[in-house]
């Protein structure tokens, strides 16, 4: 997968209101879309950049020597039925364009999301945006794994 150099930063993951509200219209924007879903099911990851995502990734799909990312990055694996045997397709966006756009679309695109939640996730307000928009809008299954020892909000 080619990756794209931004020149521009990226929008700022906490910055008031401004950041809350643009993130809220691109994943509308992605539930509302007429693109049609792929046929696989998949898993969407998410946490923060400490949680140890691209760990886990790996190891799910039997990789021992995990390559680290960048800060900002999602993951994605499109699950198959025990009875075949393909591959996993597994997707690791980051400073791509359209980064923000390909997020909210493997969100949506996801049949169940894998939270790896840590003190850093339940700070931040994007990603408690993404947590309940997975779960409540969207009302698919979340699997939460708590990181360290953190303290969940009472709303999560």
């Amino acid at each position: 997968m080619k990756q794209a150099v931004v020149n521009e930063p990226l929008l700022p993951v906490e910055n008031g209101n401004d950041t809350e509200s643009i993130w809220a219209s691109i994943l509308c924007d992605a539930e509302s879309s007429t693109k049609t879903a792929p046929t696989t099911k998949s898993l969407v990851v998410l946490g923060d950049h400490e949680s140890g995502r691209t760990t886990l990734v790996a190891k799910l799909q039997g990789n021992d020597d995990p390559k680290r990312g960048a800060d900002l990055e999602y993951h994605y694996i499109d699950i198959k039925d025990d009875d075949h045997r393909e591959m996993y397709n597994y997707e690791y966006l980051v400073c791509f364009s359209n980064l923000w756009e390909r997020i909210a679309d493997g969100i949506v695109n996801s049949s169940v999301g894998l939270c790896l939640l840590s003190q850093k996730y339940y700070e931040s307000k994007s990603c408690q945006q993404e947590f309940f928009y997975v779960f409540n809008k969207l009302k698919k299954n979340v699997i939460p794994i708590y990181i360290g020892r953190s303290n969940p909000p009472n709303h999560m």
